[in-house]
């Protein structure tokens, strides 16, 4: 905050003063600070700063000399000297001085007193400073009337340039440029820009940059500055992107309702599905093949909504990379993603999967997937019979663990177990078997058996598998077969136990 030199020279106190430099005072001459100072004082004085002495040490030209010429170096912007105790009068090297330093320099009658100059400086500074202060409440007042009367922001930008003197810009996260006011010059060297996040709460939207040109702010003003602009300019200028978000966060909504409805059902009218398709900006009329992730959060569940998000920006920027349109949608633990179909091997799909499963793992190391790659069609329920074949793809893969990608190819030993499972007669049979394998709570015992056959029979995969010494696993696989009656031995018999298991673990996968 300033005031101008004339305003203080129209103080009472200066009834006599007589203005020494053949400067013209019609300018700006900011004061932005009032002290008393003497030699030596270059420690203790700022730019734009009102400056009272009695030059009471600069009784030898040298030191005057000195004295004046420091105050010209800190861009002191008026000294006034009290006359008629240490100084009856000025040499004319000292106003040269200070004329060619564009320094006022001021004479005052001994008898003012300085402590009357300086309480009447600083209450002209404080009325300026509260004159600023209305300035800025009146902004953020019309900032946010522009906002309800829905004006754009480059002119509310310029609302700002022309009620402040303050050209700026808004910049996006990746600091491009969004819109500006008519004075921003956004490649200037010469520009000193202020920037402030554009941010509720954890959300950044942008930035809002200020180019504050020459002013010259002390660390103190600096950080009332900040304060002004955060509550006065930042707070109505988020409304602009706050409203933008809602918008687009409701066009994403709808986008992925969409999505998911096209997994819904089959056999729907190609030509309206397409017209509703472009209308959210997809081209149904290329063919698409289904990726559908299993995602196991491993703990990241603070910031489920968050990963949500960046699996579907990551999933859509991966696509714009190879030049494939993408149709991502989430649902109950499931990232559903239909990849532009190249109509080429699934080895592309699988780049796809791997490139994101890396990407991801850079970002969120525990999270963990199980894919499932649909078949390619060529019809216009393109979309729904993929993704019915990862789906089924993904829940065969499930009985394998974590980090799999799983295609058609993986759904046979799937389809035989669904037929299986369609009769009741072998059902009651895998019940009886393992019957009392589920009703054992001291072990895991049905896990024990499924990672038994899993890892091919082997004991000490298995052990290092499911952490159990050998000796345990080998007392559990004996506590197994004491309660089967059934010998893994005994191929006939192991046979029908892995049968068993394995009808078992596909129930489970159904209910998924």
């Amino acid at each position: 905050m300033s005031i101008k030199l004339n305003e203080i020279l129209k103080l009472n106190h200066f009834e006599h003063a007589k203005v020494l430099t053949d400067i013209p005072l019609q300018g700006e001459f900011p004061v932005e600070a009032i002290s008393v100072q003497e030699y030596p004082a270059e420690a203790f004085v700022r730019n734009n700063e009102f400056i009272l002495t009695t030059c009471m040490s600069c009784d030898e030209m040298d030191i005057f000399v000195h004295f004046i010429e420091g105050l010209c170096r800190l861009n002191v912007t008026a000294v006034a000297i009290a006359m008629g105790c240490y100084i009856e009068e000025i040499p004319r090297e000292i106003i040269g001085i200070a004329e060619r330093n564009n320094l006022v320099m001021i004479t005052i009658p001994w008898e003012v007193a300085f402590s009357n100059i300086v309480e009447d400086v600083f209450n002209l500074l404080k009325l300026e400073k509260n004159l600023e202060l209305e300035k800025y409440r009146l902004l953020k007042d019309r900032l946010i009337s522009m906002f309800l009367e829905r004006k754009d922001l480059k002119e509310a930008l310029n609302f700002i340039e022309d009620t402040v003197s303050v050209p700026c810009g808004i910049f996006d996260n990746k600091k491009n440029l969004i819109t500006k006011s008519n004075g921003f010059l956004k490649d200037d060297e010469g520009l000193q820009i202020f920037s402030y996040k554009v941010n509720h709460s954890d959300i950044v939207y942008g930035q809002l940059s200020l180019d504050l040109k020459d002013r010259d702010l002390t660390q103190l003003e600096r950080i009332e500055f900040d304060k002004i602009i955060k509550y006065n300019v930042i707070s109505p200028i988020l409304l602009w992107f706050e409203r933008d978000q809602v918008i687009h966060e409701m066009e994403l909504h709808h986008k992925e309702k969409f999505i998911l409805s096209l997994v819904e059902q089959k056999d729907r009218d190609r030509d309206k599905v397409i017209a509703e398709g472009k209308s959210y900006g997809f081209d149904l009329d290329k063919s698409f093949i289904a990726l559908v992730a299993k995602v196991d959060f491993n703990g990241y569940l603070d910031d489920e909504s968050e990963i949500i998000k960046t699996l579907k920006d990551m999933a859509i920027r991966i696509a714009k990379a190879e030049d494939r349109d993408c149709l991502v949608a989430y649902s109950n633990s499931f990232l559903i993603i239909f990849l532009e179909d190249i109509k080429e091997s699934l080895e592309h799909e699988k780049s796809y999967i791997k490139k994101f499963v890396i990407t991801m793992d850079n970002l969120y190391p525990n999270l963990t997937f199980v894919w499932g790659i649909g078949g390619s069609y060529e019809d216009c329920n393109t979309i729904y019979y993929s993704y019915m074949d990862a789906i089924m793809s993904l829940k065969s893969g499930l009985q394998y663990g974590t980090d799999t990608i799983n295609t058609m190819n993986t759904t046979l030993e799937y389809q035989v177990f669904t037929e299986l499972a369609k009769n009741k007669s072998i059902m009651k049979i895998v019940d009886k078997v393992l019957e009392d394998l589920s009703q054992d709570n001291s072990m895991d015992l049905l896990l024990t058996l499924n990672e038994y056959y899993l890892n091919n029979r082997n004991i000490s995969k298995t052990a290092e598998k499911i952490y159990l010494h050998r000796q345990s696993l080998n007392y559990r696989l004996k506590k197994i077969e004491s309660l089967t009656g059934l010998t893994l031995d005994d191929p006939r018999e192991s046979f029908l136990l892995e049968l068993c298991i394995k009808m078992y673990h596909f129930n489970q996968l159904r209910k998924l």
